[in-house]
């Protein structure tokens, strides 16, 4: 694999000076990254107010306890700042684990572990397998939830006309 591009290092006081309050854009850092997230304060399903209760510090816990999808994690309005100072060496490790600026904001669990990716074609196959996965899991649950209604409803039971 190439080597990624350095990020610019972020102080943890430049970081607090991106507030709302303050005037500023609204950064926050998750996963040892810093992002700007201002233009996407309206759009937030939440309100932007749960965004900006973070802002101008780590983020990541109140992020990922809300489990985010993978969708709210390459929002297009969510640009990256650069590595929270202190961060570089985690930011580093996501990185040979698989993880690109692409991607939008890691998901570290979901990443093989640190000396598994050997190679771009290794990582995409795990992608790949892992995206697979998620989709038959989806269609068994969505095929039993049809049974449930299907049974709750009597659509399986044969007509009892006589």
């Amino acid at each position: 694999m190439s080597a990624a591009a350095p990020l610019s290092v972020v102080s943890e006081g430049e970081l607090k000076r991106h507030r709302r309050s303050e005037g500023q854009r609204v950064w926050i850092a998750l996963h040892g990254l810093v992002y700007d997230v201002t233009d996407y304060l309206p759009y937030h399903p939440g309100g932007g107010d749960l965004i900006e209760e973070a802002a101008g510090r780590d983020g990541t816990a109140g992020f990922e306890d809300t489990d985010h999808s993978a969708n709210s994690r390459t929002q297009k309005l969510i640009k990256l700042v650069g590595v929270l100072s202190g961060q570089e060496e985690y930011v580093s490790e996501l990185r040979q684990r698989g993880w690109k600026e692409s991607r939008g904001i890691p998901f570290p669990e979901r990443l093989p572990p640190l000396g598994a990716c050997t190679s771009e074609a290794s990582l995409q196959r795990a992608n790949s397998f892992f995206a697979l996965n998620m989709r038959s899991i989806s269609l068994c649950l969505g095929g039993l939830a049809l049974l449930a209604v299907a049974s709750c409803t009597n659509w399986l039971r044969p007509s009892q006309k006589k």
